[in-house]
């Protein structure tokens, strides 16, 4: 199945060349059979794409049942022109970079397909993402190039972004996906009278608990729907570093130097305090995270440690080394490891 993928980002902080009011090619890449163009009309390289999203948009209307032709297609421009209103509002800026790759694919496996118009629209044809996975590296090299070539490129935007098929018969083919979030299905439930109440009792404790709350803040942050996957690990994993520096203290007390009063008096406080004293440059970010699980969950004290360690592990491979690829990033067993010690240190407090 032949395609042609498409990736298109605004430039802000320039404007078009002056007196250029037509396309500008700025690089082939004959191996890809791809070309980088500058313009200022990013409809015009969106076109097929914005009919994919208007169809997609009428299904969910229930507007796609009309088998006249010349009714449906009229329906889609329609449609399109509000996604361009839409667009006009949310962009900024009016100089884009657009990326065009064309190819062919193996892996071309509809569940269904129907024609709807002039066009032909497939249910889950080919593995999401796999078509744009061959072109990533490459368009971020690009824009990084604009932003190293010219200093007053400031921030670009993505207008749009994907891959649209041509058939055998030349007709446009667009794939739609039947998902609820990319890699997982969610089962949403009712929250019972019981939650709420601990959702209340953890919620009031929260702003006595200063010392955790930028911990609490990286934890929102990394479930940032637009943040990439890599900000959100970055936010879970700083969130998690966080809160193990701020109460480390605490369970360090309880665990290692309890109250000494009854424990030999002045001298062995002193010993305690000198013990301390040679201690506290000791401590990795493990130890001190190891400290914090024996004391709040001594059960499953070993086992986070681990996944603590194994966490740490891949972060430093991806940042030293280079030897990890983002969506290996453990986001979800960061994110878990954090929610579960902020609410136990809560708990703990609140006893």
């Amino acid at each position: 199945m032949r395609y042609v993928f498409l990736s298109v980002h605004s430039l802000v902080g320039v404007q078009y060349p002056k007196n250029q009011d037509d396309d500008i090619k700025i690089a082939d890449y004959p191996y890809l059979k791809a070309e980088v163009i500058l313009t200022q009309n990013a409809n015009k390289h969106l076109y097929e794409l914005d009919q994919a999203h208007a169809i997609a948009i009428m299904a969910l209307k229930g507007l796609t049942g009309e088998k006249d032709a010349h009714i449906f297609n009229e329906r889609v421009e329609h449609q399109i022109e509000e996604l361009r209103e839409i667009r006009k509002k949310e962009i900024k800026g009016n100089v884009f970079m657009a990326f065009k790759a064309e190819g062919d694919t193996d892996l071309w496996d509809p569940k269904s397909q129907l024609e709807m118009g002039d066009v032909v629209v497939a249910i889950d044809a080919i593995p999401e993402g796999v078509i744009r996975s061959q072109y990533e590296k490459t368009i971020n090299a690009i824009l990084a190039s604009f932003f190293v070539g010219c200093e007053d490129i400031c921030g670009t935007d993505t207008v749009g972004e994907g891959t649209f098929y041509i058939d055998e018969k030349n007709r446009l083919v667009f794939t739609h996906y039947w998902k609820i979030l990319p890699g997982k299905i969610v089962v949403s439930r009712y929250l019972g009278n019981e939650t709420l109440l601990k959702i209340g009792g953890l919620a009031l404790e929260q702003k006595v608990h200063i010392e955790i709350n930028e911990a609490e803040r990286l934890l929102n942050r990394s479930y940032k729907k637009e943040d990439e996957p890599l900000f959100s690990f970055l936010a879970a994993w700083t969130g998690l570093e966080t809160l193990t520096e701020r109460i480390f203290k605490h369970y360090e007390n309880n665990i290692y130097y309890p109250e000494t009063e009854n424990n030999g008096g002045n001298g062995f406080a002193k010993v305690v305090e000198r013990v301390r004293t040679v201690m506290q440059d000791k401590w990795n970010i493990r130890d001190k995270f190891m400290t914090i699980a024996a004391s709040l969950s001594p059960d499953n004290c070993l086992s986070d440690a681990s996944k603590f360690k194994e966490i740490k592990d891949i972060r430093d491979k991806f940042f030293h080394t280079q030897s990890v690829e983002i969506n290996e990033l453990p986001i979800e067993d960061t994110q878990k490891l954090l929610r579960k010690y902020i609410r136990l240190h809560i708990e703990h407090s609140m006893k």
